[in-house]
């Protein structure tokens, strides 16, 4: 059964602190950690200029290698799909970016097309037609 009060609340409710906790200012105050800094090493020079080569070699978005354009307001390096989509933003459509040509893609190019003024030898033929009732 329920517990029933008989006689009026003699406790007031708790007042707010007067000073906000620090994680409600912004200020978090000093960390609960140390931070401690090493001094550059000689070997730790290369590393970064390695892995920023990989890095680019890369789609900013979504990781691929297949590299269609590079943006030079954005400074990164994007697949065809990814281009495409994220520079079709109103921000970002004035965005200067550049083909990236390289062997690979040099290697997919079509070839020429034929002149238009000039007709072929012989038109290609086109293939049997096949019968409706046939296929089913």
């Amino acid at each position: 059964a329920q517990e029933q009060k008989t006689g009026p609340s003699t406790r007031a409710p708790p007042h707010p602190p007067k000073i906000p906790p620090p994680s409600l200012t912004g200020d978090c105050g000093d960390p609960d950690y140390e931070i401690i800094e090493f001094p550059p090493n000689r070997s730790q020079n290369h590393e970064p200029n390695v892995r920023k080569s990989l890095d680019q070699a890369k789609c900013a978005l979504c990781g691929g290698l297949n590299l269609f354009a590079r943006c030079d307001t954005c400074r990164e390096n994007f697949c065809e799909a990814c281009d495409d989509m994220n520079h079709k933003h109103p921000k970002r459509r004035g965005h200067t970016r550049r083909r990236i040509v390289t062997q690979d893609t040099s290697c997919r190019t079509r070839p020429p097309l034929p002149p238009k003024g000039e007709p072929q030898a012989t038109p290609p033929v086109p293939p049997p037609r096949r019968n409706r009732r046939n296929t089913q």
